[in-house]
């Protein structure tokens, strides 16, 4: 019986002493990673890119053109984590690029190409929808009925009506 309170109190000695780590949602967490704010200008801005301007298609054009930037290694990743995190990277100008003479820009298109098929933007999408759901965020019910086309599985559109009735005021009428 000693021997076990000498183990609790160890055990509770240790809890007391041991530093608390913040339980940052997996939710901000992908966010986080894909340079997404948690805030309701980063969340909106998110949702707006979902439709691309045509300044945007071009810059998505740009970044593709630089995935075989001959000079610079760094130029050549960036290009590509930059066209995974596009909510709206060109999946027919990657596919093209996947018969690029240029073996580099073939292999990076590919490897774009299957990030977004692998679900990372519909995994950022889903952190978005969740977030504004968690944090009742309103005035963007626009947005979000923008985001509605792009949520081709059930979890995504579930999860878009979520945010949508947590963000809903009756100016949005």
């Amino acid at each position: 019986m000693c021997k076990l309170r000498g183990i609790i109190a160890l055990a509770f000695i240790l809890m007391l002493a041991w530093p608390a780590q913040a339980d940052e949602s997996p939710y901000l967490s992908t966010l986080k990673t894909h340079g997404v704010a948690p805030t309701r200008d980063g969340l909106g801005h998110y949702l707006r890119q979902l439709e691309p301007t045509t300044e945007q298609m071009a810059s998505a054009q740009r970044l593709i053109a630089q995935l075989g930037e001959a000079e610079s290694f760094t130029a050549r990743e960036r290009a590509m984590q930059q066209l995974i995190s596009m909510p709206h990277a060109p999946k027919d100008k990657l596919l093209a690029a996947t018969n690029s003479g240029d073996p580099e820009v073939r292999w990076r298109s590919g490897a774009v190409l299957a990030a977004i098929r692998g679900g990372q933007r519909d995994r950022v999408l889903f952190a978005v929808l969740k977030t504004i759901h968690r944090e009742e965020l309103d005035g963007l019910s626009a947005e979000l009925l923008l985001a509605i086309p792009h949520c081709s599985d059930e979890y995504l559109r579930r999860a878009a009506q979520d945010a949508l009735l947590a963000t809903v005021q009756p100016s949005d009428a």
